[in-house]
């Protein structure tokens, strides 16, 4: 594993999300990594910020092509009608950055005492009689059942690279934008993060140990199982103590973004960085719509004017008369259209918000 060279990275610390982060140099814009937001302030000890987090061993490789990126963005940005004037392709693309998330690695050695019952599949043959064009026939059925056998042992080894999560908000990430494929981890070299923000973790190794123990407690009944040569387990239990822990990160990839709305309030979008799923909430205009109810409602005055005028000519011939009914009509049905860019934005903003793709 490279070395973490931390001496070459700045630590920063965003006051609205409360993450902490590792940058190359300071993004010009100020903007937080995570949630979008100016509040990005370089920290000066970064002996204090690390001392409770470990290096890096294994990273997951960016692997959303650019096209494929802009084309999610722009579905995003472009297909919902009144949309902020922040949000625009160009506005989105400019401000994506790429961002390590990190996830907990833990090696243990492992002493154990464990039971189950171990299944082993066995054929058992029986046969059928079918009619068939006027004659009795014979079939041979096999069917496969499962004998169950109790069997204990003891263990012992080391378990290497089992993982847990190392954000508080792992569970909501992994929610919205799916599963990383940590298959394809490969070794941590300090080049994977040039140009990036990595993100340091928020919750303690002590928290994150029952997940990495759930996880070690699989692969031992599955070892369990290929040891006694079965197909099945269950009822599995153990006595397990664990020595020698060594706990190390697992880098995941993310891109981000944001826009802001009418009020100036950020929104983050996050994009998987292997998948290229997008997720992130859709806000409509007011400031848009109002407009164009203005713009509605002015027409619709209008017309009810040239139908006042029409039908003023039409006293004097009533030929005309028809047509001031037309533009009253018209005039009407207008002036109710002017509500519905508010009912638009309205479902928008609280009904169909969250957007992933």
């Amino acid at each position: 594993m490279d070395t973490f060279d931390t001496d070459n990275l700045i630590p920063a610390a965003c006051e609205a999300c409360n993450s902490i982060f590792l940058l190359a140099t300071m993004p010009t814009s100020g903007n937080c990594p995570y949630c979008g937001q100016v509040a990005l302030d370089a920290l000066d000890d970064i002996d204090a910020i690390t001392s409770h987090t470990q290096p890096p061993e294994l990273t997951l490789a960016f692997a959303v092509e650019d096209a494929a990126i802009k084309q999610r963005l722009k579905a995003f940005s472009k297909r919902f009608w009144f949309a902020p004037s922040d949000m625009t392709l160009s506005h989105l693309q400019a401000r994506l950055q790429p961002l390590f998330l990190p996830m907990w690695l833990v090696d243990s050695d492992v002493a154990a005492q464990w039971q189950a019952e171990m299944g082993f599949d066995y054929d058992v043959v029986s046969h059928r009689e079918k009619y068939v064009n006027g004659r009795w026939q014979t079939q041979e059925i096999t069917k496969t059942q499962i004998r169950w056998e109790p069997r204990v042992g003891t263990l012992e080894r080391r378990y290497d690279n089992h993982v847990a999560p190392a954000l508080e908000e792992h569970a909501e990430l992994r929610q919205k934008l799916g599963n990383f494929k940590i298959k394809h981890a490969r070794p941590f070299s300090p080049k994977d993060i040039e140009g990036c923000a990595v993100r340091l973790p928020n919750r303690a190794t002590d928290d994150a140990w029952p997940e990495a123990e759930a996880s070690i407690k699989t692969a031992v009944s599955d070892q369990c199982r290929q040891a006694s040569s079965a197909e099945h387990i269950r009822e599995f239990k153990w006595a397990g103590q664990f020595s020698n822990k060594e706990w190390t990160q697992l880098l995941l990839p993310i891109y981000t973004t944001y826009y802001q709305d009418d009020n100036g309030r950020f929104h983050p979008i996050y994009l998987h960085g292997q998948s290229g799923k997008l997720h992130g909430t859709r806000r409509a205009s007011p400031r848009k719509a109002k407009r164009w109810s203005i713009v509605i409602a002015i027409i619709a005055l209008l017309t009810l004017c040239l139908s006042m005028i029409v039908g003023a000519v039409g006293l004097a011939e009533e030929s005309i008369l028809p047509f001031a009914l037309i533009f009253l009509l018209g005039a009407m049905g207008l002036g109710i259209t002017a509500v519905i860019p508010q009912i638009i934005v309205w479902y928008i903003n609280n009904k169909a918000g969250e957007q992933g793709r």
